[in-house]
């Protein structure tokens, strides 16, 4: 079994490699870079919805070598516009998943999304509680700190511009936010609050698999659900945690109006 599935990976590399579109295209990079239930797959999908960009799930790739942005490359090479666009795009969730910037020269758009605790934690354990019936939240917890203090490394690294956007501002100011967005990747057209419906849409693992990312346009999803005690000492860290976090995007990201 794992010697054929070997077999097909490459076959597929060989395949997508002998394509002249996947070696030799110019492309552009967009990397959205955040945490789960941060509407991700909402941005993403608006994204991948324009003409001039291509990707729309995660790819769970890696980009530390020259190989990763092939194997995004090969990725995205099946999906329909990769060759009209010229931006790819792919969203790293995960700590496991790292940017190598210095791969990517003047080829590469940084956009760190966030979305704030409260909203977010709600969504984690309702998400939790379909998907494995139990309420066992802490690990959730414990990832939401660890995933704000990366994004904290990379602000405070400052390798790379990015742009930073808030969630609730994508569904709360969507023309106002979408416009910031265009202009930032000097997109010709713009952005529209409507977007595709792709055929891996609502499939767990790629991103979001509720029923929200079925609807095919911006709704407003803010709401909480859980009695968290917000007064006890790990959940007013973590309030302060994300409201500093908050304060560097605003300060070192982009200013795009």
């Amino acid at each position: 079994m794992a010697y054929t599935v070997m077999v097909k990976k490459i076959n597929k590399y060989c395949g997508a490699i002998l394509r002249k579109n996947v070696l030799i295209c110019d492309k552009q990079y967009l990397f959205i870079v955040s945490h789960m239930r941060s509407r991700s797959t909402l941005l993403s999908h608006i994204l991948g919805s324009h003409s001039d960009i291509c990707g729309y799930r995660e790819l769970h790739l890696s980009y530390i070598n020259s190989l990763s942005k092939l194997k995004m490359r090969v990725a995205l090479s099946d999906e329909e516009g990769y060759q009209s666009s010229h931006i790819l795009l792919d969203k790293l969730l995960h700590d496991k998943l790292s940017i190598r910037t210095d791969l990517f020269d003047n080829t590469l758009s940084v956009i760190i999304l966030l979305r704030d605790p409260v909203s977010t934690l709600a969504s984690m354990f309702s998400m939790h509680e379909r998907l494995h019936g139990n309420s066992n939240y802490e690990h959730l917890l414990e990832y939401y700190v660890r995933r704000l203090t990366s994004i904290d490394k990379f602000v405070e690294n400052r390798n790379h511009k990015f742009l930073y956007v808030d969630s609730d501002g994508l569904v709360d100011r969507p023309k106002e936010e979408l416009t910031r967005i265009a202009t930032y990747l000097n997109l010709v057209s713009p952005l529209l609050e409507n977007y595709k419906k792709f055929s891996k849409t609502g499939d767990e693992g790629i991103g979001d698999s509720s029923k929200n990312i079925m609807v095919g346009k911006i709704i407003n999803t803010r709401k909480s659900n859980y009695n968290i005690n917000w007064s006890s000492a790990k959940y007013k860290a973590l309030l302060q945690q994300h409201a500093e976090l908050a304060r560097k995007l605003i300060k070192y990201g982009d200013i795009v109006k």
